[in-house]
């Protein structure tokens, strides 16, 4: 989901700034964009993962009488 720069002074730098200093700032704003996904998928899926099992106790039967 991108946003709309808007036209007045930050529209301005943006077109003055070059073509290869323009890209650079793409490509990271898009890998970081990536890596937030990722970070979020993670969290999402570490909500939905089950909860541990119990460990399994084993009964130990004691005598009812001597």
């Amino acid at each position: 989901m991108g946003t709309l720069a808007p036209t007045g002074r930050v529209g301005q730098v943006l077109k003055l700034m070059p073509g290869p200093l323009l890209r650079a700032l793409d490509g990271w704003s898009h890998r970081r964009a990536m890596a937030r996904q990722l970070q979020r998928q993670q969290a999402w899926l570490n909500r939905q993962a089950p909860l541990p099992a119990p460990l399994h106790v084993q009964y130990k039967l004691k005598p009812w009488r001597d």
